[in-house]
């Protein structure tokens, strides 16, 4: 099949809209590709996670112990992610709920 060649009219407004958004396009393809598709997690140090969960260090220790919370090793220290916080928050309030 021989290639063919279609000849349309369109308005020169017409046509910078369509040549705009095609650049448009382009560039936010570009752009999309440039960002980083993984977002690093947020560490919380145990003084830091002790105040979010509002809790003494030695309460968070023994949390962490009994595996209500997960903490990771770094070195000498402990550190706490934000989303694992949080899990730990729901866990807790969904057992103070149920206790009530």
């Amino acid at each position: 099949m021989a290639n063919q060649s279609i000849l349309i009219s369109i308005t020169e407004a017409e046509f910078d809209a369509k040549l705009n958004g095609a650049v448009s396009l382009a560039i936010e393809k570009a752009l999309n590709s440039l960002k980083p598709h993984t977002i690093e997690p947020r560490f919380y140090s145990r003084k830091e996670a002790a105040r979010k969960l509002n809790v003494t260090l030695p309460t968070l220790h023994i949390w962490t112990q009994e595996g209500k919370i997960t903490g990771h090793r770094v070195g000498s220290r402990v550190l706490y992610k934000e989303e694992d916080l949080t899990n730990a928050l729901q866990k807790i309030h969904t057992t103070i709920r149920a206790a009530a």
